[in-house]
């Protein structure tokens, strides 16, 4: 979900600016809105190769939250010391033409200012006084650019100025990976295997992540999108779960696409790393209710791996992370009332939050028999906490949820 600009965001949103801030030494508001969640990459990308007419009916916060990140963006780079510098969006390829952000006059102004320090006279001399800077910094956007041809005229230009440079090769092994003519060039090449991909990408990232920071990714996106073709239709293997399509989807952000692809798997529920990628794409996309249903089913069949997801910190729901974070809390319940485990948490949830019970899908499946019934008494139960003829029934099914639901009546008033 998209960072909220609201008060109770404000920390989490000034952490994330702090954050790109440090990592790329200056902010760029394209960046911010990709890192808060305000713009799915799969728009942005579709926007920069010209398949978008315009930037702003891709937001997923309002306008007028997005201007408010902005300006709050735009504040705290200034205390930081960055300065505004004017920059312009022009499409990525060889045809460089302008881009198009959309209607509102205020969000054009907010996108063509990045932040970056202020420009020491002496070391501004430096720059220009250093051909081979200037040739790896042409290099740079021209691969971020996927203009291939200028960025291996760029590294000819390195490879004369500077033979022994640091970085050459490292540059030319990425344009050599990147660039689909270097690599498409047999009969047979345009159904390059999926493994061989995957181990190009392996072995091409961290190189890709040295050279280009942060924006290394629209350059691996290319590979990824070629694995993704590469890998569709295959079975998924659970000895190589990365081959399956919907691990190169879930990198591109093509929520819809991961869900897609999970779900023309037969028997995809009884996989866990499915069950995963599935409730992502599901609360992703939009479809919350089908996400918890699958949240659900990990606590109770792969209890171990619910307990990784709901402590990561890249969890797609912080409702259900926060409750994760306050039941591992929970104090043991006293006399012979049972501990809750794992696969209590998902009627644990209901108790504390009892408007899930509105949105958890009607048909879940709980195999074991008891917790199914304590399950379901503490669904009724969360519809109707005051009746005691159904805390009689929670209790009967499982008195350590009894226990923990009285208590958080307790703690309510």
């Amino acid at each position: 979900m998209p960072i909220d600009p609201s008060a109770s965001s404000a920390a989490e949103l000034a952490s994330l600016i702090e954050r790109l801030i440090l990592e790329q030494q200056r902010l760029e508001p394209l960046e911010l809105l990709l890192a808060a969640g305000a713009l799915a990459y799969p728009d942005y990308e579709a926007w920069r190769l010209g398949q978008r007419a315009v930037l702003e009916d891709a937001l997923r916060l309002q306008l007028a939250d997005t201007l408010v990140l902005l300006q709050r963006a735009e504040e705290q780079a200034r205390c930081a010391g960055l300065v505004g510098a004017p920059t312009d969006y022009r499409r990525w390829g060889d045809d460089a033409a302008p881009l198009h952000v959309g209607p509102s006059p205020a969000l054009q102004r907010a996108l063509a200012t990045l932040y970056a320090p202020p420009p020491d006279r002496r070391q501004l001399d430096l720059f220009y006084d250093s051909g081979a800077v200037v040739a790896e910094e042409t290099l740079r956007e021209a691969l971020l650019a996927r203009r291939f041809g200028a960025a291996r005229d760029a590294c000819d230009r390195l490879r004369g100025l500077a033979p022994a440079h640091a970085r050459l090769g490292d540059w030319q092994h990425l344009i050599d990976t990147l660039d689909p003519t270097a690599r498409h060039t047999g009969p047979d090449a345009s159904r390059v295997g999926a493994a061989a991909l995957l181990h190009a990408i392996d072995a091409i990232t961290p190189t890709a992540e040295r050279l280009l920071g942060r924006r290394a990714r629209d350059c691996l996106a290319l590979l990824w999108a070629e694995l993704a073709d590469a890998a569709d239709g295959s079975d998924f293997d659970p000895a190589a779960p990365r081959l399956h399509a919907s691990h190169a989807l879930a990198w591109l952000g093509r929520w819809p696409d991961v869900r897609a692809a999970v779900e023309a798997e037969p028997g995809w529920s009884d996989e866990p790393v499915l069950l995963e990628r599935h409730g992502r794409a599901c609360r992703l996309s939009g479809d919350h209710r089908a996400a918890l249903g699958d949240w659900f089913a990990l606590c109770w069949a792969y209890p171990d791996t619910a307990e990784r997801l709901l402590a990561a910190g890249d969890f797609p729901d912080p409702r259900l992370a926060a409750h994760w974070v306050a039941f591992c809390d929970l104090d043991p319940p006293a006399g012979s009332a049972p501990p809750l485990e794992t696969a209590d948490f998902p009627a644990w949830c209901l108790l504390v939050e009892p408007g899930l019970a509105a949105e958890v899908p009607a048909d879940q499946r709980v195999s074991d028999p008891g917790r199914a019934t304590a399950y379901r008494a503490a669904l009724a139960l969360a519809r109707a906490p005051d009746d005691v003829g159904r805390r009689r029934a929670l209790g009967a099914a499982h008195p350590g949820l009894l226990v923990a639901f009285l208590g958080l009546r307790r703690a309510g008033g």
